[in-house]
């Protein structure tokens, strides 16, 4: 029953279930910047991380898996970011989260249905990460961030991306657009 609503949200109108805190936080420069930080139950949270990040129309059973995935790496950034101001930010740099908007009944069901369920690697928690699309490759973790990377995820080609109508591998626009404009 606890929320707040942001009119001039990115999208107006949608709860934002929990508690609000406002935290003054010094930048480099010496200013100091507020940040408005939701205090919310992460269940509550993934109802509205799906409908953002697949849309309540997609398949059950994809719903399901993404709200896994959302989950593990919802945990996983609260523990490797404890001590910080936030465990995680309401945009693609982590997971996209506009509130819990209305008519997302498949959201919610996907997400009670999985309830407290994460991935693990061995004691560690699993690197779920995912994109609307990968052009036709998955990129291996090492070669983006630079770090050791997980043994698990490694540059292999994703032929499911073609049949996705929003890829770029799968747009024939694009690629005649590559084929016209080829480097010597």
């Amino acid at each position: 029953t606890n929320g707040i609503k942001i009119a001039q949200g990115r999208v107006p109108g949608n709860p934002y279930p929990g508690d609000l805190s406002f935290q003054s936080v010094k930048q480099s420069n010496g200013t100091y910047k507020l940040y408005p930080i939701a205090h919310i139950y992460i269940e509550n949270y993934l109802y509205g991380v799906l409908p953002y990040e697949m849309g309540n129309g997609a398949h059950i059973e994809a719903l399901k898996a993404q709200a896994v995935a959302a989950r593990t790496y919802t945990v996983d950034k609260m523990q490797a970011r404890a001590s910080g101001t936030y465990d995680v930010v309401d945009t693609t740099n982590d997971q996209v989260y506009n509130g819990t908007p209305s008519g997302n009944a498949n959201c919610v069901a996907a997400v009670d249905a999985t309830k407290g369920i994460v991935v693990k690697n061995g004691s560690s928690y699993t690197g779920t990460y995912y994109s609307a699309s990968n052009g036709g490759q998955m990129e291996s973790a090492a070669n983006l961030w630079g770090s050791i990377g997980y043994g698990y995820l490694m540059v292999k080609d994703d032929p499911f991306d073609l049949a996705n109508p929003d890829s770029i591998a799968a747009n024939p626009k694009f690629m005649k657009f590559m084929d016209s404009h080829q480097m010597n």
